[in-house]
């Protein structure tokens, strides 16, 4: 699995909260912020793609739909953004 994340510095954190998923995963940062989001989604899903993984998840609720969008069509792989599963997620609870 692979993860985005807002800064370098949040890499390693980041990488210790989704290991204890069990899953194997690779995590990168792209600001979801400022002048170069887009240049920043394009190397993170490079790094995706060069690895191959099966899903990526966008960990930041700041990512927006052009974000992920970038990341699927570099990746071919499916993308979740956590601002809509959390959105998703509330709309369960509250019917």
């Amino acid at each position: 699995m692979g993860v985005v994340v807002p800064a370098k510095e949040q890499i390693n954190n980041f990488a210790r909260k989704w290991e204890k998923s069990g899953l194997e995963t690779i995590v990168t940062a792209a600001t979801p912020y400022g002048p170069t989001v887009r240049e920043e989604c394009f190397k993170a899903a490079e790094i995706m793609k060069k690895h191959n993984v099966k899903l990526i998840v966008m960990d930041c609720p700041g990512y927006t739909m052009e974000a992920k969008k970038i990341v699927q069509e570099v990746t071919g792989k499916p993308v979740v953004l956590v601002r809509t599963a959390i959105a998703a997620m509330i709309k369960q609870l509250v019917g």
